[in-house]
């Protein structure tokens, strides 16, 4: 049947115009209005275009323009240098069928905010679990201030994406503050508030996930062949958010070549039952997120757990797994642990106290970024133990005591020693001199002490700032006989 002339016109037209828009050079969406770029830096902005189309990008603060040409695929790359802090400025995008201009954009530092459910929890909560202390901070955001937020949404992949699902820098209005990640916000707040240049946050977070899930394919095979990986086909997962890779590659590897001021990390809960593994794992997860966002020496400041009773409060599955976070401070350049032993809820495993891990955050990146030395904002560590025989004491050092460990003058809840044969018993124990606990222990011959080693327990110790200690067990030194 043949269409009426003028409908055959019409649809001709809108066959042409829609050809034309498929064809204008577009952007990856993690360049849109409203971001933050890292200054000082090297960004390699990406998008697609009709092969073989050269790609002009223009970049206001310098007047540049630097060029690229669109593959046979579609694809494109172009790469130009930011300045020191400021803004707002424009970036355009042009070929000869189209162009973009990308406005209000910020240069400033550029934060990734990563991890599982604690991480994902927004300000305004999960259902029926609140966030306390956040109701202020969302009424007060303010679209002027230089804060501006990227929540990327969920996806998974068997296979890497050059483009997340979705996501838009958006201005810091309470609409968008409200569903951002808590402690991700709390952390960029205090940071914009502190340094006083532009802060972007990209929220990369997935409730229930395994750190195997957000590690590339190539870094578990040639590090773990015994980890089994999904195929490339694959469509059935058995614990989706604990199937290794799936979320690196849809939720990480679009962010290639996007540089980063560094990385805050609340992660661990469903990793809890295999600590040793994990010690494994987190180290060489770091190095692939330092290749993603072109930083051999990029900073990663991450959460130690908080109390839970996972099943059971006097169970030690939740301790063993702080312990191996405490560990992992020797063992990974760059890294420092925000401690919240007094910030957990036994029922709750999304404690509704986000403020102390989003600042305490804050306060390492603070000290060892940004180097605003004076306080006190590092965790004690304890490090060694010994006894003596003669009083039946053990002796505890710590790094990090600042200028003393609290509370003084009063006996210390959450410790216990432990005999040879596995046997836990409960113990006294005091601060000394400032930098030490003394232990009395209740048995003849301890050979381990330790502080808060449960699924569930309440901070006691902390330095003087009120940074509560890492809980810990420690073998025990026992004194060396004299020789003749």
């Amino acid at each position: 049947m043949n269409l009426p002339a003028k409908l055959s016109i019409a649809a001709a037209t809108l066959l042409a115009s829609a050809s034309v828009s498929q064809a204008e050079v577009k952007v990856s969406p993690i360049f849109s209005d409203n971001m933050v770029l890292q200054q000082q830096a090297t960004v390699t902005m990406h998008g697609k275009a009709t092969p073989g189309n050269n790609i002009k990008v223009k970049t206001s603060w310098n007047g540049k323009t630097v060029q690229a040409r669109a593959e046979a695929d579609s694809t494109w790359s172009a790469r130009f240098d930011t300045p020191s802090h400021g803004g707002p400025y424009t970036i355009t995008i042009s070929d000869r069928d189209g162009k973009e201009t990308i406005e209000n954009i910020l240069i400033g530092d550029v934060w990734v905010c990563g991890g599982q459910s604690n991480m994902e929890m927004s300000m305004s909560g999960f259902s029926g679990q609140p966030v306390e202390g956040t109701l202020d901070m969302i009424v007060k955001a303010d679209p002027k201030r230089q804060l501006r937020l990227f929540q990327q949404p969920r996806d998974y992949s068997t296979t890497p994406k050059e483009t997340p699902a979705g996501g838009t820098w958006v201005e810091q209005t309470p609409a968008a503050v409200r569903e951002f990640s808590a402690v991700g916000y709390i952390f960029g707040d205090l940071i914009n508030e502190v340094i006083d240049i532009p802060v972007g946050l990209i929220q990369c977070a997935y409730s229930d996930s395994k750190i195997e899930a957000w590690m590339p394919r190539e870094a578990l095979e040639a590090n773990f062949p015994d980890i089994a990986l999904p195929t490339a086909g694959q469509t059935e997962f058995g614990w989706l958010t604990g199937t290794p890779t799936l979320l690196y590659n849809a939720m990480v590897n679009p962010w290639k070549g996007f540089p980063v001021k560094g990385v805050v990390w609340y992660q661990g809960e469903a990793n809890n039952p295999y600590p040793d593994l994990y010690k494994q794992l987190f180290p060489v997860m770091v190095k692939e997120w330092q290749k993603v966002f072109v930083n051999d020496s990029l900073p990663f400041y991450y959460v130690q757990l908080a109390s839970f009773n996972a099943g059971d409060c006097e169970a030690l599955n939740y301790a063993e797994f702080r312990q191996a976070q405490a560990d992992l401070l020797y063992m990974v350049p760059n890294v420092a642990m925000a401690t919240i032993g007094d910030a957990g809820d036994p029922v709750f495993i999304h404690a509704p106290r986000k403020l102390p891990a989003g600042r305490r955050l804050a306060y390492l990146a603070l000290d060892k970024t940004y180097g605003r030395e004076g306080a006190d904002v590092r965790p004690p560590i304890a490090r060694a133990a010994g006894y003596n025989p003669n009083d039946s004491t053990i002796w505890v050092t710590f790094d990090n005591p600042g200028r003393g460990l609290i509370p003084t003058q009063c006996y210390l809840d959450e410790f216990e020693v432990v005999d040879a044969d596995g046997n836990v018993y409960e113990a006294k124990a005091k601060t000394y001199g400032g930098n030490g606990v003394t232990v009395w222990s209740p048995i003849a011959d301890p050979v381990e002490v330790r502080y808060g080693f449960h699924n569930c327990f309440e901070a006691t110790l902390f330095n003087n700032m009120r940074i509560p200690a890492s809980p810990f067990k420690l073998k025990i030194a026992k004194p060396q006989p004299k020789k003749d």
